[in-house]
């Protein structure tokens, strides 16, 4: 989950002004040397001023969109979302064509949960549109069972809406809010969420709706933020009841509705959020039922809060009635001869849901169920099935664990993997472990719903990936220690102990049980956000280098005037060079947030692990090309690379890792007349790849591959499951499209993991 707090570039005012005070600071060193100080900064002065001029040229272009710009911009919006939530409810509905839900309906509970939008007391999938037309402000908050239809119901509801946005699209008449259907799970409202003030928190929530229009439909930083704020997209948020854990206190869920609780664009927000009923009851009395998950500071500080959408209209989704059940298989599974009538084979169903006219047959009252009876029209889509059997099962439970079994031999057979043979055993044990994986993170702090590739290495063991990494990292690091030392023998001690640093500091980074999420996005660069960011970063390196430059250049072998200044500009030479080579490697760079499918996580993220390698290979070499000779200054000339090369690596890498690289890289700058330099490039390049969440995922891969758990290749296997509709995206996060059945795998799954986090 990403915090658009990291992400986002600061003011063209903060850079200008971070520009000015580099200017200042050389300036006062610098006039202590006199007039030569002042021919210098006079040299400096204009190359500063001109990035500053540039950065805020940019910035003040960006600030303003016109209307019609955003009105086509959201024109374009609405006819991708359509796009992408027709897929969906094919996905959903395992039918192709033009797949229709059943007809589920829809009431509002009395006494209600807070004031009302309006509405009428009920409602159906089928008129969503108009029932959410006649609320007066656009709040709408969707309860129901588990399995009831509200995705569903969610998803037609967006489709309707962007209909009518391309409806308006000939200019005669206002355009409608363009609806943007996001998965609440992949929201962070910040560990301070239940102190800070809800304007904060709306502030996050529209930083990530940005942040999701930027990643997911390409929409550009600026166009994104001016539809966003400026009221233009109805936010769909789906999910609330899956922010939190099961049996802890709703605390995340909590946020977000004080978040939509918070006026925005001039207003109260429209906005329509799904889900489940019991968990909107607990935020209804946070106080009495958050469970024992809560402490009591907590409990006390909640007591009598009532965490409701306020002004919204909220509708329970009730299950299907026997008539909507008839219709939906009549329209599923027509009879050839008469397109009016089911097929034969479905007749035994039908005389079960006409004949309960006292609610008492578990059959009729399962396939109520939009879930059960999605599993059942998928069971026996082909033509050759026989729907007849499941009339001599008993229970409920026997149904479920029928249908489950039923669910992937059947959806293997409609969508079967392209260049590949996956059996259905196979596939339910594959799945099997998914689940058991998601039930040891449950187990252990982490989320029972959400599977990120990058954290899935902790089920081939807890211990196992991470010292294979580093194995094999070490042992890397060595061979590259013994070619830089053995030309060399006997050696200098101290550049054994500049390269034994970097040895250990690699083994270190890979031992680590956390590791640093990127991706390698170069599309960023087509949008002002990713431009502005990596201008940023050349702008840092070349104050660096600038100030490396000053700072060495009195205590450089070189004398006069011309040595000091031609030291400065060749740092400042260095500066640009190697922010230029860091930012392609890492500038269009951040912890992804979206992804169109879950193998693109893993294709991005290696992605951008080898090209920082190259790159911090690329940056050291020129490095040692443009001051070779010039910048011999001892211990002070090694802190002064270590900290310039930290300003470069640590700004596109994270602050935690990039002192440490940066520091110990120094110490191996400052005795590079000791050692290979492309030694001591390779093995910083290696340290970059033990930071990465890669290695261990393709250690942890051959592993559950030989214990045959799951496939050689895990990604594209769950990208074939989520094609397939047996699961879902949430941001970067894949899910079971149903809950249920996740928990049946889990049931029958196989034992824990190793270890624990």
């Amino acid at each position: 989950m990403c915090d658009m707090r990291g992400l986002r570039s600061p003011r063209p005012v903060v850079v200008v002004g971070g520009l000015v005070a580099v200017v200042v600071v050389a300036a006062v060193g610098m006039l202590a040397l006199g007039s030569r100080g002042m021919v210098i900064v006079s040299v400096v002065g204009p190359l500063v001023g001109i990035i500053g001029l540039f950065v805020t040229i940019t910035g003040q272009r960006a600030s303003s969109v016109s209307n019609d710009r955003l009105r086509e911009s959201a024109q374009e919006l609405a006819r991708k979302v359509r796009d992408q939530e027709a897929n969906a409810l094919a996905r959903l509905m395992a039918d192709s064509g033009d797949p229709k839900p059943a007809d589920v309906s829809f009431t509002q509970p009395a006494p209600p949960y807070s004031r009302v939008d309006g509405g009428d007391p009920r409602g159906t999938l089928r008129e969503v549109e108009k029932y959410y037309r006649s609320l007066g402000r656009g709040r709408m908050v969707v309860l129901g069972a588990p399995g009831a239809g509200k995705t569903v119901l969610a998803i037609q509801l967006v489709l309707d809406l962007t209909a009518a946005v391309l409806g308006a699209a000939d200019g005669t008449r206002s355009l409608p809010r363009v609806p943007v259907r996001v998965s609440l799970p992949a929201f962070d409202p910040g560990a301070d969420s239940d102190m800070v003030r809800p304007t904060v928190l709306s502030t996050r929530l529209d930083d990530w709706l940005i942040q999701h229009l930027v990643t997911v439909f390409g929409l550009t930083a600026t166009v994104a933020a001016a539809l966003v704020t400026g009221g233009w997209i109805l936010p769909v948020l789906d999910g609330l009841d899956e922010m939190d854990h099961d049996g802890t206190a709703p605390r995340r869920a909590a946020s977000v509705i004080r978040a939509v609780n918070q006026p925005s664009a001039g207003g109260v927000r429209p906005v329509v959020i799904t889900c489940r009923t019991s968990r909107y009851q607990q935020l209804r009395g946070r106080g009495e039922s958050a469970g024992a998950a809560a402490t009591q500071p907590q409990i006390t500080a909640n007591a009598g809060r009532r965490d409701v959408v306020q002004d919204a209209t909220v509708v329970d989704v009730e299950p299907l009635l026997g008539s909507s059940v008839v219709d939906y298989l009549t329209y599923r599974f027509p009879d050839p001869a008469d397109q009016t009538q089911v097929e034969a084979r479905w007749h035994p169903i039908i005389e079960r849901l006409t004949a309960d006219d006292s609610g008492s047959d578990f059959l009729a009252a399962a396939l109520g169920s939009p879930l059960r009876l999605f599993l059942t029209a998928t069971a026996y889509r082909d033509d050759t099935s026989t729907p007849a059997e499941l009339t001599a099962l008993a229970t409920a439970a026997e149904l479920d664990d029928h249908l489950f079994t039923q669910l992937v031999p059947a959806v293997l057979e409609e969508h079967p993997p392209e260049g590949r043979q996956y059996a259905a055993p196979k596939v339910t044990e594959w799945l099997t472990t998914l689940a058991g994986h998601l039930a040891w993170q449950g187990e252990h702090g982490g989320s029972r719903s959400d599977l990120r590739l990058d954290l899935l290495w902790p089920a081939a063991g807890w211990c196992a990936p991470r010292y294979a990494a580093m194995a094999a990292t070490t042992t890397a690091a060595s061979v590259l220690f013994t070619f830089g030392v053995l030309p060399r023998w006997p050696p200098d001690v101290r550049s054994v102990l500049g390269l034994g640093t970097l040895v250990a500091v690699s083994a270190w980074v890979a031992l680590r049980p956390t590791v640093d999420l990127r991706r390698l996005d170069l599309s960023g660069l087509r949008t002002f956000a990713g431009r502005r960011r990596t201008g940023l970063l050349l702008a840092v390196g070349l104050a660096a280098g600038l100030v490396g430059g000053l700072t060495i250049a009195p205590v450089s072998t070189a004398v006069g005037l011309m040595g000091r200044l031609v030291v400065t500009l060749q740092c400042g030479a260095l500066g640009i060079v190697g922010s230029f080579v860091i930012g392609l490697g890492s500038g269009p760079t951040s912890r992804p947030a979206a992804i169109d499918r879950p193998a693109r996580l893993v294709q991005q993220g290696m992605a951008h692990t080898i090209t920082a390698i190259v790159a911090t290979c690329l940056t050291f070499l020129l490095t040692d090309k443009l001051i070779s000779g010039g910048l011999a200054a001892g211990g002070v000339g090694a802190l002064v690379a270590g900290l310039a090369t930290w300003l470069a690596i640590g700004v596109a890498n994270g602050r935690e890792i990039g002192p440490v690289i940066g520091l110990a890289a120094g110490l191996a700058v400052g005795l590079r007349n000791n050692l290979p330099f492309a030694v001591v490039a390779l093995v910083v390049g290696l340290i970059f790849a033990a930071n990465s969440p890669w290695p261990r995922y393709l250690f942890a891969t051959l592993l559950l591959a030989r214990r045959g758990d799951l496939p050689r290749r895990p990604a594209a296997f769950i990208d074939w499951a989520y094609e397939a509709g047996l699961l879902r995206l949430s941001g970067i996060a894949v899910q079971f499209r149903h809950r249920e059945f996740q928990t049946w795998l889990a049931t029958r799954g196989h034992g824990g993991r190793q270890g624990a986090p």
